[in-house]
């Protein structure tokens, strides 16, 4: 944490007049402000913290349902695949890629939602800030969310028969 080059003199002005709009308490600098500032925020985030990893927890199993969905209605198209000559390898690439774009989309539409809020001063109302480790831990998260979704999917083509499905009735 810095304050840049401030002279003593501006320190103590700075502190004179916080104490006088009822900021700092007697016995007070901006060096244990910053400490106790530091500490609420830290303290919020703790507090926040079950609520981000309920919501990581259901947008995973959103997203696991929705692909193992998405490969129970495609394994009749899948075996036609194998069929002609594809191998269960390349429909899990076609899995794969349906994934991605799926992911890809969701990323462009959070990237635009926080560009807006940035320029409409709403990270600043709710006391968000956006900096390299924010997007270390959304790729992660995006990552994460891919390989743990592909699964059941993968499981889904490995354990099929395209002969037997392509006799099943619909």
């Amino acid at each position: 944490m810095t304050y840049g080059n401030v002279s003593e003199e501006d320190f103590k002005s700075k502190t004179e007049y916080l104490s006088t709009v009822g900021m700092i308490r007697p016995n007070q600098t901006l060096a244990t402000l910053a400490q106790a500032t530091e500490q609420k925020i830290n303290d919020i985030y703790y507090r926040m913290f079950p609520m981000i990893i309920t919501a990581v927890i259901m947008v995973l199993l959103g997203s696991i349902g929705s692909s193992a969905i998405s490969a129970i209605r495609q394994i009749r198209t899948f075996g036609i695949f194998f069929l002609c000559g594809c191998r269960k390898k390349d429909c899990i690439f076609i899995m794969s890629a349906e994934m991605l774009i799926t992911l890809f989309l969701s990323a462009i539409l959070a990237v635009t939602g926080i560009i807006v809020m940035q320029k409409f001063n709403f990270e600043y109302l709710i006391g968000m800030t956006f900096g390299m480790m924010n997007i270390i831990v959304s790729v992660s998260l995006i990552v994460l969310i891919f390989i743990l979704s592909l699964i059941l999917p993968f499981g889904i083509i490995k354990t099929s028969s395209p002969v037997l499905t392509l006799k099943e009735r619909v």
